[in-house]
């Protein structure tokens, strides 16, 4: 029988497998060093992809390399040869270990520390053995003991680094220490020995004063970096426990509310959270918690301090050089509108620093998102080049080409054959998880959104004066605000209290969608905010339903059938109307014509739960406000119908977010948080003395 691979290929394997195979696994190692650090400032599929393959292939490619060399250092008999494979057995164990940028992938990478740690032992047995086959005479045994003793280290901080970042050892190392509360026993003993001994026994209860946090600053002075920092790490210490759904105590909730809302300015507040959110992401997907030596749950070794200070001002000597906030152009607007939008470098990001959204009306129309911003500069650039007129001519001429080739058409033939291809094979959802992302649109992150969003939740913290008030401010999806405009505004067709969750979501969207493209942009700045935001909102909120299905799935039951269903009926209907593809306004138009002076869900029934009309009727209520109401109700009820999602989301998922460029979302629930809209609190109790004839007794009453 022919042999299929050729002598050729079979030497140049034999000469070179331990070369490339350690050169492979070096290659992966830079590509985590230099690009795995980037992948919480991006939310590319690309990039996450490579990191993630280059995760996989490190840990194989470095086992395998160190099984080649064991294989050859047994069937070899030159001395030299030997001696040079017992140094590079332990060198792939520095591989192993894995560079310091990251340790886990995601948040389930950080249980398996037990299987690395079996990893560990096997490992550095199998560079035992290969060291032990150079043995006598090994010319390189010093240095070769120097990388083994290296290659250990490195591999346990790793396994270490797993450890401490998985949940339940995360929790652990939180727990305060064991507290027996008063001596209760001694208490009752004083107080029958002063009443047997006829000695006057007074018992009294002293509220201790409620402890407010404030430092000395104006909220106008923008913070400097190391306070953010400074504030940052003392935020994050008292918040991390909401992860592992541990309860902060009472106090924090008056410290952290009191902090946000005298002495932090909105930016501010957004700078601090972005580091926290930082902290989050090094302590799960780094080697961060290796340099923290926790002794009483709560004390930093130096060495930890140091490394990461160090670290961290090297960084941001750069960052603070680089422009945060751009001024851009707020296309389509007749005013001249610019807003603030997040641009800070790519090499520097925190988070992605957009805002992902998908247009329900513009999917099933099949048309491409539009962008709201304008980058001035870029625009500049392209104009004063001519790349935009060259762009033009391209685009021009490329489309008549394919007219005249009628590759359109093949095109489609093509994407229909592949499509029924893949629904034969099972893997139908593959081509919707594609087609939807081509609609997705990604707008740069706002100033003023943060602006709405940080007013909106400051104003419902200080609602929140009890914990009914404040379980009922977390619980609601929309009622909260219409309550709140009540007797200016009655939608008389529509409960929103007695509607699930993401049929609200996808009515309000639908809603927002029909009003936005068939109303004029508003008289003034504020008007015109409104609508934008509403807008930006409404598509970010759906596009987590459809994209982000984890996020979601905690608050969203039925969505993706009451979504298909809902597609399924804009779509027929559009064909049945003849509409185009770029003809959006005129699709709205044709919806809103629509007489839907019968309830939609009593011709429809329980059969479908398509909410198009239903929208509709919204939309034409709505449509009845002045311009003004009418925007600003829209976006504060997508700014509560967020703040739900963002309660009631796991704080695990929110965990994961950092580690994939970051949401908006998660931004929404750690403000929510600093602002003691959570579930995690304890009821408001106060801190009272028992004194007993001045002998003192701590204890807690309700």
């Amino acid at each position: 029988m022919v042999n299929p691979i050729p002598e050729s290929v079979k030497k140049i394997w034999d000469n070179w497998n331990i070369r490339g195979v350690i050169l492979f696994s070096l290659s992966l190692q830079t590509v985590l060093i230099l690009f795995a650090p980037l992948r919480k400032g991006t939310g590319n599929k690309l990039i996450i992809s490579v990191i993630w393959s280059a995760y996989l292939l490190a840990d194989w490619a470095a086992n395998f390399a160190v099984g080649l060399i064991a294989e050859n250092a047994k069937d070899t008999s030159e001395k030299k040869h030997k001696e040079l494979l017992a140094f590079w057995a332990p060198f792939l164990l520095l591989h192993l270990g894995g560079p310091d940028t990251i340790t886990a992938f995601a948040l389930e990478d950080n249980e398996l520390w037990l299987r690395h740690l079996f990893g560990l032992i096997f490992q550095a047995v199998a560079a035992g053995y290969i060291f032990l086959l150079s043995l006598p005479g090994n010319q390189l045994l010093f240095p070769t003991i120097l990388i083994f003793i290296a290659g250990i280290i490195k591999y346990v901080e790793r396994t270490r680094a797993l450890f401490l970042a998985s949940l339940e050892k995360f929790r652990d190392s939180m727990l305060r220490k064991p507290d027996p509360g008063p001596n209760y026993a001694k208490f009752v003993e004083t107080y029958v020995s002063n009443v047997q001994a006829n000695i006057q026994t007074g018992i009294s209860l002293v509220p201790e004063a409620r402890f407010f946090y404030r430092d000395p600053g104006n909220i106008e002075n923008k913070l400097d970096y190391l306070e953010v920092m400074h504030f940052a790490s003392q935020y994050f210490n008292h918040f991390k426990g909401l992860i592992v759904d541990l309860i902060s105590s009472f106090r924090q909730l008056y410290r952290t509310r009191a902090s946000f809302t005298t002495e932090f300015s909105p930016e501010d507040a957004l700078r601090i959270i972005e580091v926290e959110l930082n902290f989050i992401y090094d302590v799960f997907h780094t080697k961060i918690q290796t340099f923290v030596a926790l002794r009483d749950g709560n004390t930093e070794s130096r060495l930890g301090k140091t490394k990461s200070r160090i670290a961290d001002a090297l960084r941001w000597c750069l960052v603070l050089k680089s422009p945060r906030w751009q001024e851009c152009h707020v296309q389509h607007s007749h005013r001249g509108i610019k807003h603030e939008v997040l641009a800070t470098p790519f090499m520097f990001r925190r988070w992605s620093g957009s805002v992902s959204g998908h247009s329900l009306i513009r999917y099933c129309l099949k048309a491409r998102p539009s962008r709201v911003h304008n980058l001035a500069c870029c625009n500049k650039v392209i104009k004063k080049l001519g790349i935009d007129i060259i762009f033009q001519i391209i685009a021009r001429t490329t489309n008549k080409g394919m007219q005249f080739l009628q590759i359109y058409k093949i095109v489609r033939v093509l994407g229909f054959v592949i499509k029924k291809l893949l629904v034969l094979l099972g893997l139908a959802g593959i081509v919707d998880k594609i087609s939807i992302e081509l609609y997705l649109s990604h707008e740069k992150f706002p100033k003023e959104l943060w602006l709405l969003i940080y007013n909106e939740v400051k104003r419902k913290s200080l609602s929140a004066g009890s914990p009914e008030a404040l379980r009922r401010i977390c619980s609601a999806k929309g009622d909260w605000i219409l309550q709140e405009w009540n007797g200016e505004v009655v939608l008389e067709s529509y409960g929103i209290a007695d509607v699930a969750y993401d049929e609200s979501i996808l009515l309000w969207h639908t809603a927002t969608e029909l009003l936005y493209y068939t109303t004029e942009e508003g008289a003034d700045e504020i008007t015109y905010n409104a609508r934008e935001f509403s807008k930006l909102l409404s598509d970010y909120i759906l596009y987590l339903l459809v994209s982000k299905p984890a996020i979601m799935d905690a608050v969203a039951v039925i969505a993706k059938i009451r979504l298909q269903d809902t597609c399924a009926d804009a779509v027929r209907f559009f064909k049945e109307k003849g509409i185009k593809s770029n003809e959006v306004k005129k699709a709205c138009e044709s919806i809103l014509k629509v007489d839907t002076s019968f309830p939609p869900r009593d011709v429809k029934g329980d059969k479908t739960k398509s909410v198009l009309f239903d929208a509709s009727v919204l939309a034409k209520e709505l449509q009845e406000l002045e311009v003004g109401k009418k925007w600003k109700l829209v976006s504060q009820v997508w700014v509560e119908l967020l703040s739900y999602a963002a309660f009631h989301c796991g704080p695990r998922t929110h965990a994961q977010q950092v580690s994939e460029g970051g949401e908006l979302i998660t931004f929404v629930w750690l403000l929510m948080a600093h602002f003691g809209l959570v579930e995690q609190f304890e009821d408001n109790k106060l801190d009272t003395r028992t004194e007993i004839n001045g002998q003192m007794f701590t204890q807690i009453t309700g």
